[in-house]
C-alpha cells in the first residue's frame, strides 16, 4: 500500500518539477523577446533621430545655397547694370561729339569732318564690344541682344552723320536741303536715339 503513495508522490513532484521549468524557460523567453523589443525600440529611435538629424542638415543645406544663389545672381545684376552704364558712356560720347558741318565750306572739309565722327563712332563701338564680350563670356543671357543693339547704334548713327553731311552741304550750296534728304536724317537720327532707349531698357531691377 505505501508504495503505490510513494510512486504518486514521486510523480506528483516530478510534474511540479516539469511545470516549475517550463514556467522558468517560459519566463525566459519572455525576458528575451522583452530585451529583443527594446534593443529593437532603441534602434527605431536612433535611426529616426539619425533621419531628423539629416533632414535638418539637409533643409539648412538648401538654406544656405539659396542665400549664396541670390547673392550670386545679385552681384551678376549688378555687373550686368554697371557694364551696360559703361556701354552707354561709349554710345552717348558718339552721340554727343561736336558736329563741325555747320563752319565747313570746302567738300574737302566736310568729308575730313565726316570721316572724324565716324572714326570715333568706330573707335567707341570697339570699345563698347569689348564690355560686351566680357558678358558674352560670363553667359549672360541678354549679352547678344546687347552687342546686336550696340551695332545697330553705330549703323544708323553713321547713316545719320551721312544724310547731315550731305544736309548741310546743300544748306551751303543751294540754301536749303531736300526734303527727301531731311527726312532720311531725321530718321537715322530718330533711330540711334530709339536704339540708346533700348539699351538702357536692358538694365535689370537691383
Amino acid at each position: 500500500m505505501k508504495q503505490p503513495i510513494i510512486f504518486i508522490f514521486v510523480i506528483f513532484i516530478t510534474s511540479l518539477f516539469a511545470i516549475s521549468c517550463t514556467d522558468n524557460a517560459t519566463v525566459e523567453k519572455a525576458r528575451k523577446l522583452e530585451e529583443r523589443n527594446k534593443a529593437l525600440l532603441s534602434q527605431i529611435e536612433a535611426e529616426q533621430k539619425q533621419r531628423q538629424a539629416l533632414e535638418q542638415s539637409i533643409t539648412e543645406l538648401r538654406q544656405q545655397m539659396d542665400a549664396a544663389k541670390l547673392a550670386t545672381e545679385q552681384r551678376g545684376v549688378e555687373q550686368w547694370n554697371a557694364l551696360i552704364d559703361q556701354v552707354l558712356v561709349k554710345l552717348d560720347r558718339v552721340k554727343n561729339e561736336h558736329k563741325a558741318f555747320s563752319s565747313a565750306r570746302l567738300a574737302g572739309e566736310f568729308t575730313s569732318e565726316e570721316t572724324r565722327l565716324k572714326s570715333i563712332a568706330r573707335d567707341q563701338e570697339s570699345q563698347a564690344r569689348s564690355l560686351v564680350y566680357e558678358l558674352k563670356a560670363q553667359k549672360f543671357p541678354k549679352a547678344e541682344k546687347l552687342d546686336q543693339l550696340v551695332e545697330e547704334f553705330t549703323s544708323a548713327y553713321m547713316n545719320y552723320i551721312s544724310y547731315n553731311k550731305v544736309s548741310w552741304q546743300l544748306v551751303k550750296t543751294f540754301g536749303k536741303a531736300t526734303d527727301d534728304i531731311k527726312k532720311k536724317e531725321s530718321k537715322y537720327l530718330l533711330d540711334y536715339n530709339d536704339i540708346l532707349n533700348k539699351i538702357k531698357a536692358l538694365k535689370e531691377k537691383e
